[in-house]
């Protein structure tokens, strides 16, 4: 063999030229996705239908009409009777979680791009305003022991704990619990439903119509006009407060009202690129004649 070629240089062409050929083969014979497994019998239609029914509720029509054809099916039947696979594994991952909550519907926000509106924009941009403007009344009262005027012995250890306590928690109780889980949301999707076709006096009014002073149902009335009237109250009673105490309070007040405009005009961008916050408009019953 010396001087010649090795045996398995002449071979390796025609090693390599067989793997290629059955590789061909094997993928010009490759099944379709829902036909990996035939079987020599029927598929049971009538005994599957019912669960499929239930994962894939759009596909119900369709099952009646497959009940009697055998497995495995054509791919173009099979890709027509069930979705795609992204939209199976989300509405498996539904099912599963409606049996764990006991079949009752999550409160998710739901994938519905909105159009851009001039009165739904008016709305939210009134509302932060009025927080704003709280805001900006109270901010200087607030910031008070942080002014080299005030005097060394008017704000003691206990009372700047208090302070950043008092703060803290303004901040998850009105501005997180309050705010961005129920207000800020409802807010944002009675903005959403300000249209063209909204009447004039809701377009002029869209602030307080988006926090349901009006135009809503008897019970969002009454919250909406309690928390209204409690809030201006409130203002009140804090100015007859001594002046530890009373930057104190407003310390936690600005706190809450600025977690809440920031989580209004945040939930309002969301909005606008699909995610639309799920909460109950409280839109007034119109009673049919």
């Amino acid at each position: 063999m010396s001087g010649g070629c090795p045996l398995r240089v002449l071979l390796r062409p025609l090693l390599l030229c067989a793997i290629l050929s059955r590789r061909i083969v094997s993928f010009s014979t490759r099944r379709p996705l829902f036909c990996a497994r035939p079987s020599t019998s029927a598929f049971d239609w009538s005994s599957n239908k019912h669960s499929i029914a239930t994962i894939y509720p759009s596909t119900s029509y369709k099952l009646s009409a497959l009940s009697s054809t055998p497995w495995p099916l054509p791919e173009v039947e099979a890709r027509a009777a069930l979705p795609s696979t992204r939209r199976a594994a989300r509405d498996v991952s539904m099912a599963k979680l409606a049996k764990i909550t006991g079949g009752a519907a999550p409160a998710v926000e739901t994938s519905q791009k909105q159009s851009f509106s001039l009165s739904a924009l008016w709305g939210v941009v009134g509302v932060v305003a009025m927080l704003s403007n709280a805001i900006r009344r109270l901010l200087p009262i607030a910031l008070e022991p942080f002014k080299k005027t005030a005097t060394p012995t008017a704000f003691t250890p206990l009372h700047w704990a208090q302070y950043v306590g008092f703060a803290l928690i303004m901040a998850y109780a009105e501005g997180y619990k309050g705010f961005q889980l129920k207000f800020s949301p409802l807010v944002v999707k009675r903005a959403l439903t300000l249209g063209p076709r909204s009447p004039l006096l809701h377009k002029v009014l869209a602030a307080p119509y988006s926090m349901g002073l009006f135009h809503a149902s008897k019970k969002r009335q009454i919250v909406s006009w309690t928390i209204a009237l409690g809030v201006i109250g409130l203002v009140k009673a804090v100015k007859t407060l001594a002046f530890p105490y009373r930057s104190i309070v407003d310390a936690g007040v600005v706190a809450g009202l600025s977690w809440g405009a920031l989580s209004i005009a945040g939930i309002y961008a969301q909005a606008l690129r699909g995610h639309v916050p799920s909460i109950d408009p409280a839109l007034p019953d119109v009673k049919k004649a």
